[in-house]
């Protein structure tokens, strides 16, 4: 079958009624697609080869027409907008199952309030529930009758003239800027800048605005373009400083913040005992939920590879990984982020790591020169390891003045680097995700949790995603097949594409 069929937002029919009967693909991953019940929600994970076999023999329908219903797409809907419509589709629903098509306050309160219970919210009137069932109705029982009424408006046009708006728009300019021009002078040079207009072209004379009218536009503009504009740009930062990253994110893999840092930390090597230093540590951390998506930690200088490991570590499953440290704690967080902030360090600007977020399908974003906020999950994280897990480790290395004139962190080093990675991954997965965030009283754990019920995660193809993230070299085909650290390497597929393409790199 075409893999673009598996597209977010298809709406899908079992001819069978297996896993349900109809179904919405809520996210797609290499191996496995993640489907929810329309009629109540129920979320499944079908491997596409599961779902190829079921296609093959014809049992399953792809329902264009539900997942247009009319002019407008469900997967255009926003994610508030498609819960809305789910949450007012499970009251029609239940009225369905109880056989109620008259809705009235005596024949519907009950089962509204039934709905309202299981939602946890507070029940609707039951006027605003049979309109939504009149819609319903009107819709041909179809769910586009319960999209969003502001979905179907047109588009407002202002009512005061354009060439009035950009005459405010451009005496705007001088109420934001250091020298606090006050509204009402804002207002006089409009209302003197209409009456040029209208005295030099008297046949389409302009129409005075009112006072709220103009002040109402002057204010309409981004707060932080307001606020650097008007009082500048030290009090903006100051501002965006107390508000932590000045960053929203509403579900996780929304935005991954990725970095490395020296571990304030001297280990031993596994085998012999002897000293290695202080291993780099490049993390990945869901900024919605604060989790530790995944890690690599190593004694190389922060690189394309090291990169790399990390991501592969942190876009799977950690069943096997934690099985490998032999720990029995629960680490949930895997997937590919949507978007991956990460600083402007070499080993994020080459080629290299720019088609790997390509073709994984991320988007980089390149955080500021000097805006330590603009990753603030990321380097909270590292200032919680550095003062808590390895503050009481033998080997931890002390700032000048905090410890004593003969402490050595050299000597005093006792752990090996596997019982080190072995301790931190202990750390993170029973501590550190079960520690309200700051800025929450839930824990990363349980937010992650509440978010992948909304929105599941599917689980990517190992062996793909790690030929993705592995380092690549070009070698030239010949007739003994390619040549690498000095051993010649040779197949019936490459003899079949050397008579293809010939010598070629």
């Amino acid at each position: 079958m075409s893999a673009e069929l598996w597209e977010q937002g298809v709406i899908i029919e079992f001819n069978k009624g297996i896993p349900c009967h109809r179904a919405m693909v809520r996210s797609v991953g290499k191996a496995e697609v993640v489907l929810v019940d329309i009629e109540n929600g129920a979320v499944s994970r079908l491997s596409r080869e599961e779902l190829g076999t079921v296609y093959a023999s014809g049992g399953i329908k792809f329902l264009a027409e539900s997942r247009d219903f009319g002019d407008i797409k469900f997967i255009d809907l926003s994610e508030a907008e498609q819960r809305e419509t789910n949450r007012k589709y499970k009251y029609i629903k239940r009225l369905k199952e109880n056989g109620i098509s008259k809705i009235t306050e005596k024949s519907a309160r009950n089962t509204i309030e039934e709905v309202a219970l299981e939602l946890g919210e507070k029940a609707p009137h039951w006027q605003s529930v049979r309109s939504w069932y009149a819609s319903f109705v009107e819709a041909g029982l179809k769910i586009q009758g319960l999209y969003p009424k502001h979905r179907f408006k047109g588009h407002r046009n202002p009512k005061i003239d354009a060439k009035v708006v950009e005459i405010i728009e451009y005496c705007a300019k001088r109420y934001y800027t250091l020298s606090q021009s006050s509204m009402a002078s804002v207002v006089r040079n409009v209302e003197a800048k209409i009456m040029s207009h209208n005295l030099d072209h008297p046949d389409a004379p302009l129409q005075k605005p009112t006072y709220h009218t103009v002040q109402n536009r002057v204010l309409s503009g981004l707060y932080q373009t307001k606020r650097k504009g008007r009082y500048g740009a030290r009090v903006l930062q100051a501002e965006l400083a107390k508000a932590l990253s000045g960053i929203t994110t509403t579900r996780v893999l929304e935005r991954v913040e990725l970095d490395h840092t020296e571990l304030d930390i001297h280990v031993l090597h596994d085998d012999y005992k002897t000293l290695l230093g202080r291993p780099n540590i490049t993390a990945l951390i869901d900024h919605y939920s604060g989790m530790l998506l995944g890690f690599q930690i190593s004694f190389e200088a922060p690189s394309y590879a090291s990169v790399c490991l990390a991501c592969l570590n942190a876009f799977l499953p950690k069943n096997d990984f934690m099985n490998e440290l032999k720990l029995d704690g629960a680490w949930p967080a895997h997937g590919i982020p949507s978007t991956l902030v990460t600083d402007n360090a070499n080993e994020f600007w080459g080629k290299k790591f720019i088609a790997v977020a390509d073709e994984i399908g991320t988007v980089f974003q390149y955080c500021p020169i000097r805006k330590g906020n603009y990753k603030s999950r990321i380097e909270r994280f590292f200032g919680i390891v550095n003062a808590l897990v390895l503050d009481d480790l033998p080997g931890v290395v002390r700032k000048i003045g905090k410890s004593g004139d003969g402490y050595d962190a050299r000597q005093e080093a006792a752990l090996t680097f596997s019982e080190f990675k072995r301790y931190f991954v202990k750390w993170v997965t029973e501590e550190y995700h079960h520690t309200p965030l700051e800025d929450s009283d839930l824990t990363p754990y349980e937010i992650w949790a509440s978010s992948e019920e909304c929105f599941p995660v599917p689980v990517e193809d190992k062996m793909e995603l790690t030929t993705i993230l592995l380092a690549t070299a070009t070698r030239t085909l010949n007739k003994s097949g390619i040549e690498i650290f000095s051993m010649n390497y040779d197949s019936s597929l490459l003899k079949d594409l050397l008579e293809e393409m010939g010598l070629e790199k």
